[in-house]
């Protein structure tokens, strides 16, 4: 057994069949994830700083400490959803990118302007009936699609990539598969992986970067525990 398989292993060990149990399980993990997406987003600030906002409500200052907020704000209207089984709706990712950007000085992300807002749109139904409509042993790579065709469609002013980032996991833990971090450190292998799907639709480098990423995430959150 690989280790990303030892992975899912470890994480299906897990009971988190209720919103109790679920948000237990991701209080560490929601930490390490709000703290590399700001670093992704070229926002600075330290582990402590993101472990004081979410875990005592503290105020970071500046665009940072928004985008803290904006994500805590996300995990508590997504885990409720998570622990009931709730897939991606047009309305939930809107709602979540809606959240993520509020309060923050957007920089506007490269839109498709070949496609109207309603053709985005219908996009992005179509987007979510092919991944919602996948249930099966490679739910990692439906989760990759999501997230190589949501940032290709670039159907938002801004903040596409971590809209998918954070409902690439959401998707992942109705399917009951461990959830994962993107780190900043392997930003350039993510940002290459998302060209290749760019170019050429072939998911496979981000497949397997997901795949690492996934191991990573847990090794590093089984090491502080």
């Amino acid at each position: 057994m690989d280790a990303y398989e030892s992975t899912r292993e470890y994480w299906k060990s897990k009971d988190v069949s209720s919103q109790e149990a679920l948000a237990a399980e991701l209080q560490t993990y929601m930490v390490l994830f709000a703290w590399q997406n700001c670093l992704l987003e070229d926002l600075d600030v330290s582990a402590d700083e993101v472990r004081a906002a979410f875990e005592a409500g503290a105020q970071t200052p500046g665009e940072a400490g928004r985008l803290l907020a904006n994500q805590r704000r996300c995990f508590e209207l997504l885990l409720p959803l998570a622990a009931a089984g709730e897939d991606l709706t047009p309305e939930l990712v809107e709602r979540v990118n809606a959240l993520l950007c509020e309060g923050m000085d957007i920089e506007a992300d490269d839109e498709d302007d070949s496609l109207t807002p309603e053709e985005l749109r219908e996009a992005l139904v179509t987007l979510l009936g092919e991944v919602n409509a996948y249930d099966g042993p490679e739910a990692l790579r439906a989760a990759a699609y999501f997230a190589a065709k949501l940032e290709y469609l670039q159907p938002f002013t801004g903040f596409c990539g971590l809209t998918a980032r954070i409902l690439a996991s959401h998707f992942l833990l109705v399917r009951e598969e461990p959830p994962l971090v993107f780190f900043e450190k392997d930003a350039e292998h993510y940002f290459d992986a998302l060209e290749t799907y760019d170019i050429g639709e072939d998911l496979r480098p981000l497949e397997k970067l997901m795949r690492e990423q996934t191991v990573e995430t847990w090794k590093t959150l089984l090491s502080r525990k």
